[in-house]
C-alpha cells in the first residue's frame, strides 16, 4: 500500500488537484477505498514524533536514572565510611578527655598511696564511667597491677594492653581487644610533680562505637538522597 500527498501541478494557468486513493482487498474480496492526503501524513508524522514513544528517548531516561542510582550509592557507601572514621577518632578524643581528668584529680594521687587504694578509687572509676559513656576506667599501678575494673574478677590482675609512652609522661592510645573485647583506649600517666604514680585507662568498646554509628545511618542516608530528592524536584 503506498501513500502520498496530494499535489498541485501547475501547467501555464491552470491548476489540477490529485487525490490518490489506495484500494485494500478485504479477505471477502471486496475492495475497500481509502484516500489519503496530506492531513493522515501529517497526523503520523505527529506521532512519531511524540517523546514518549521514542526508543532514543526511553535509552536516554534509563541512562539518566542509572547514573542517579550509582552516585547514591557511592555518596552513601563514602558517608557511612567518614561516620565510621569520625566515629572512631571521637571515641579515641573521649578516651583521651576522661583519663586525662582522672588523672588530674587530687583524689586520685593521694589514694593510690593508700594501703587497699581499691577501696576508695573504684567507687569513684565506676562513677565516671556511668558519667561519661565509656566502658571501663581502670586506675592501675606502673607495674599493670588493676586497682579498678567494672569486672571485680579483674581488679589486681595485670592491665592487657600497650601502654606505650605512659609509663614516661606521655598519652598513649590505641586500639585492642582487652578483657572486655575490642576497644578504643587512651593510656594517661597521673604525675605526682616529677613522679609517675599511677596509671589511668579509659575504653570505649568497638561494640558501643559500632551502634552509635547504626543510631547515626538513617540520618546519612537522608544526606545522601537529598541530591535525588533535588533532582526529582527539578525534574518535576
Amino acid at each position: 500500500m503506498a501513500a502520498s500527498c496530494a499535489r498541485r501541478h501547475i501547467l501555464g494557468a491552470h491548476v489540477t488537484a490529485v487525490t490518490l486513493v489506495f484500494v485494500e482487498f478485504t479477505p471477502g474480496g471486496r475492495p475497500v477505498a481509502h484516500p489519503r492526503g496530506c492531513g493522515h501524513n501529517a497526523r503520523m508524522r505527529r506521532r512519531a514524533a511524540e517523546p514518549g514513544e521514542s526508543p532514543v528517548a526511553r535509552q536516554i531516561l534509563l541512562l539518566q536514572v542509572a547514573v542517579v542510582v550509582v552516585l547514591v550509592v557511592t555518596a552513601v557507601a563514602l558517608a557511612a565510611w567518614d561516620a565510621r572514621h569520625d566515629t572512631r577518632e571521637s571515641a579515641r578524643a573521649q578516651a583521651i578527655a576522661v583519663a586525662r581528668s582522672v588523672a588530674d584529680s587530687p583524689f586520685v594521687r593521694r589514694e593510690v598511696g593508700d594501703a587497699d587504694p581499691t577501696e576508695r578509687l573504684l567507687p569513684f572509676a565506676e562513677e565516671v564511667r556511668r558519667d561519661t559513656g565509656t566502658d571501663f576506667v581502670v586506675i592501675m599501678d606502673t607495674d599493670r597491677t588493676r586497682y579498678t575494673h567494672p569486672d571485680p574478677e579483674q581488679i589486681g590482675k595485670p592491665f592487657i594492653g600497650d601502654l606505650g609512652g605512659a609509663p614516661d609522661g606521655e598519652v598513649f592510645t590505641q586500639e585492642f581487644k582487652g578483657s572486655l573485647g575490642p576497644s578504643v583506649r587512651a593510656v594517661v600517666p597521673v604525675q605526682d610533680g616529677d613522679r609517675i604514680v599511677p596509671l589511668v585507662s579509659v575504653g570505649i568498646t568497638l561494640q558501643r562505637i559500632a551502634g552509635q554509628l547504626r543510631r547515626d545511618l538513617p540520618s546519612i542516608g537522608l544526606a545522601a538522597l537529598a541530591p535525588w530528592q533535588w533532582g526529582c524536584s527539578v525534574r518535576g
